[in-house]
């Protein structure tokens, strides 16, 4: 099942859409790559998110994970050191659908 990979960065912002290969677990291929500058807040954030979200989708809801770097707990980013806005962030909430969200380390 194809998803969509999302780095969020303090400076940029890299997504990409996966396809898995069907013969070997762990390898595929990137379908597509979207890059966009960090913005310097929540509402920025989640208009970014979406934005990039829909150009990977291509009209088909797709699952998507996030990495933030910072403390991440239960989905919500508490605090990030590169992105102080970044404050109990709940990502799947301001977007409206189902993301998992970790620590990018």
């Amino acid at each position: 099942m194809k998803t969509i990979g999302i780095d969020v960065g303090g400076s940029k912002i890299r997504a990409v859409r996966w396809n898995p290969s069907p013969f070997t677990k762990g390898e595929g291929r990137v379908e597509k790559l979207a890059v966009a500058k960090t913005p310097g807040s929540t509402a920025a954030l989640t208009r970014t998110l979406r934005r990039i979200i829909g150009k990977l989708e291509d009209g088909k809801r797709l699952k998507v994970g996030a990495g933030f770097a910072g403390t991440v707990k239960g989905g919500i980013v508490i605090h990030s050191a590169n992105n102080r806005f970044l404050k109990n962030y709940n990502p799947a909430r301001a977007l409206g659908r189902p993301l998992g969200v970790d620590n990018d380390a």
